[in-house]
């Protein structure tokens, strides 16, 4: 009895995992334009009507006036909760329908939705892990601080902590994994130059989309965590592990936050 029990595990364990029908090269690069065009509109439109708002309340809708706002919401902690909130929830479903769209596709296989065992995820956790050390005890020598200050002043004017750590530990991640790791990286050619290609691209405009940081340091950390979780979702194939390592990065970077400020989280 047990000896069938563990064939049966194995069968199922040794199972291949159905492959997916995928957008080539030029497709998946038009598509993935496409994608990285509405989630910055969502977030554009955001800033605009969060400008407007006050425009309003001020008594001054003058392009000058709103444009004037427009600079002082780079800190607004509300406001970045409420954008990326919105662009999970425009994104994903997104993202979902130019998938399905390719004739034969499976959803779960094209985007990596699987799961890692979890002694195969650990040394990925490690090398993460290694990647924060290093860049921690890099800001400590160049005497700046750990915690970027525009994240301190983004929960502070949060309004909402609550939804901010919504945002931070779980909205951002998914909906920045599913379009860079997920989508852009489902089917990168074979050959090492393809790959070092595929990996320099996404993370580069992956960390320009934090731009607020203003610290190259933090454009470098960003960029090498991109590039690692590339890797997890290449040499993987899977998705999830993406999401879940992004989450515990932003995890870490709230409870530092948190303790700094001697603050609860909600």
């Amino acid at each position: 009895m047990n000896k069938v029990i563990l064939n049966r595990r194995r069968t199922t364990e040794e199972a291949p995992v159905p492959d997916s029908p995928k957008w080539g090269t030029w497709g998946t690069i038009l598509w993935g334009v496409l994608i990285l065009f509405v989630y910055i509109l969502v977030q554009a439109l955001m800033v605009a009507g969060f400008a407007f708002k006050h425009a309003l309340e001020e008594g001054d809708t003058s392009p000058d006036a709103i444009q004037a706002y427009t600079y002082t919401l780079e800190a607004d902690g509300l406001l970045m909760s409420i954008a990326t909130v919105l662009g999970l929830i425009v994104c994903i479903p997104l993202i979902c329908g130019i998938v399905k769209l390719k004739k034969g596709s499976v959803l779960k296989a094209y985007l990596g939705l699987k799961q890692v065992p979890f002694f195969k995820a650990l040394p990925w956790v490690a090398t993460v892990c290694m990647v924060l050390l290093i860049t921690d005890l890099s800001s400590i020598l160049q005497g700046l601080p750990v915690t970027p200050e525009i994240m301190i002043e983004l929960y502070e004017s949060s309004t909402y902590p609550l939804l901010f750590w919504f945002a931070i530990v779980f909205a951002a991640p998914v909906a920045e994994e599913f379009i860079f790791r997920g989508f852009m990286l489902a089917n990168v050619p074979k050959g090492r130059v393809a790959l070092t290609v595929a990996l320099v691209l996404t993370s580069t405009i992956w960390a320009s989309l934090h731009f607020q940081y203003e610290r190259i340091d933090a454009f470098i950390f960003i960029f090498v965590i991109g590039c690692v979780l590339g890797l997890v979702r290449i040499k993987t194939g899977s998705l999830i592990l993406c999401i879940i390592l992004h989450m515990l990065i932003n995890l870490g970077a709230m409870i530092q936050i948190v303790w700094l400020l001697n603050k609860s989280f909600y």
